[in-house]
């Protein structure tokens, strides 16, 4: 939560819902008015918390976000899911070799994790369907791995996985 009266004009503020980061203008009762691109938002102050200049820098290079100016958003949130079938991840199917395809995915899913993670994301879902249970099994083994991991559980007739992350 931020305090309204310790926050100047131009401070950077992160809407922890959804990790969009913008600059702070204004206030009226408890919502903070945000600038982000052309436009603005109005957020709870519970829904909010400072970050300094030198974190949206690190993000920036993280995302390779090319800005034009410090008040446009900083936004490439990862949804709450990712669907790992193939035809979701590479729609063109230019992953042909078996092998390939398997890697492929996991590697997909390690990056939205951490991903999901770093933008503050408390819980996710990880698509990896039924099927012989080959993805489903190395995904979940890659979860297992992860330290910022709390717990996942199988969801939808075993055909996701739920994933909670500590913070």
């Amino acid at each position: 939560m931020v305090d309204i009266k310790n926050l100047w004009t131009g401070d950077y503020i992160r809407q922890i819902s959804t990790g969009t980061i913008g600059v702070y203008e204004g206030a009226y009762q408890s919502k903070l008015k945000i600038k982000i691109r052309e436009g603005h938002v109005m957020i709870d102050v519970n829904d909010a918390e400072v970050i300094d200049e030198k974190e949206v820098e690190e993000i920036r290079a993280k995302t390779s976000y090319n800005h034009s100016s410090s008040t446009n958003i900083i936004k490439r949130t990862p949804p709450k899911k990712i669907d790992l079938h193939l035809e979701k991840l590479d729609p063109e199917g230019r992953i042909t070799s078996h092998a390939r395809m398997l890697d492929f995915q996991l590697k997909a899913c390690a990056e939205y994790l951490e991903k999901a993670h770093y933008y503050g994301h408390k819980v996710v879902t990880v698509i990896h369907g039924q099927g012989l249970g080959i993805l489903k099994r190395e995904v979940r083994f890659l979860i297992s791995g992860l330290d910022y991991v709390q717990f996942s559980n199988p969801i939808n007739q075993d055909g996701a996985t739920e994933v909670w992350f500590k913070y």
